[in-house]
């Protein structure tokens, strides 16, 4: 008798623990993604997440108007505030450039319709995700990627990459991830012509692959990398006609034996 009533308590207690955790919507252990560091401005939401050790706030903007939508998500970190800056400052001028573009096209398509007829309504549209290579303690190294109509026949597409040292507080360049090789961008230059090329295939134009990957800066400026790897992005129309799209060529860090 004395067992069953112990059987009956302990039972009677988890049915308890069962429902303040249904009720709380989270089991012991887990992490509450849903968080706001810090408050989110206008029709801004955010959520916060650790990766490894470093703390990850995510910004989506969302807006809707009959004239546009807009489409927005963006990461913040508390221990780089310099690279939230950047990121902060360049969301803002993407979407206050995209605005202040619509409207201005807009008006002058209204203007330029012959009389009588109707105008009709345009939907412009800016959609700007992130991508990460490397979130940690060491290094951040991420993707921006912007698809945005503003009128005309053609989606424009934009890309811009972000790369820091977390603990040396600052940003990491093509050339760090080359250490002493003072030859690294003819090495670059030489790959990634040959692997956009067997990309590309019969839709390889030279003018375009043979200036777009020269061994410059300008030509590799768009890169996120990893322990071992680096990936280079070139926008629409860098490398190759506007109906190849963007292209990307991903390569080893070590470059010994690949020439």
């Amino acid at each position: 008798m004395q067992d069953k009533k112990i059987y009956t308590s302990l039972a009677a207690a988890a049915l308890v623990l069962i429902v303040v955790f249904v009720i709380a919507g989270r089991w012991p252990g887990t992490t509450d993604i849903t968080g706001t560091p810090q408050e989110p401005r206008g029709n801004e939401t955010a959520s916060s997440t650790p990766e490894g050790s470093l703390n990850v706030e995510v910004v989506t903007i969302s807006r809707d108007t009959p004239l546009y939508t807009i489409r927005v998500e963006h990461p913040r970190f508390a221990s780089a505030p310099a690279l939230t800056s950047e990121v902060d400052a360049y969301v803002k001028d993407t979407v206050e450039q995209f605005i202040q573009n619509v409207q201005e096209n807009d008006d002058a398509r209204r203007e330029t319709m012959p009389e009588g007829e109707d105008a009709g309504s345009f939907v412009y549209s800016l959609t700007l995700n992130w991508k990460p290579s490397q979130l940690n303690s060491k290094y951040v190294s991420f993707a921006m990627h912007a698809d945005v109509f503003e009128g005309g026949a053609n989606l424009r597409q934009e890309v811009k990459t972000f790369n820091y040292d977390v603990q040396a507080k600052r940003a990491v360049t093509l050339a760090d991830l080359f250490p002493g090789d003072a030859s690294y961008l003819q090495r670059v230059s030489e790959y990634t012509r040959q692997v956009l090329a067997g990309n590309l295939g019969e839709n390889t134009s030279e003018d375009f692959l043979l200036t777009g990957t020269r061994p410059t800066l300008d030509s590799f400026a768009w890169f996120t990398f990893t322990e071992d790897l680096i990936t280079f992005t070139f926008p629409k129309y860098q490398v190759a006609p506007g109906a190849a799209g963007e292209q990307s060529v991903t390569m080893p860090r070590n470059l010994e034996g690949l020439f």
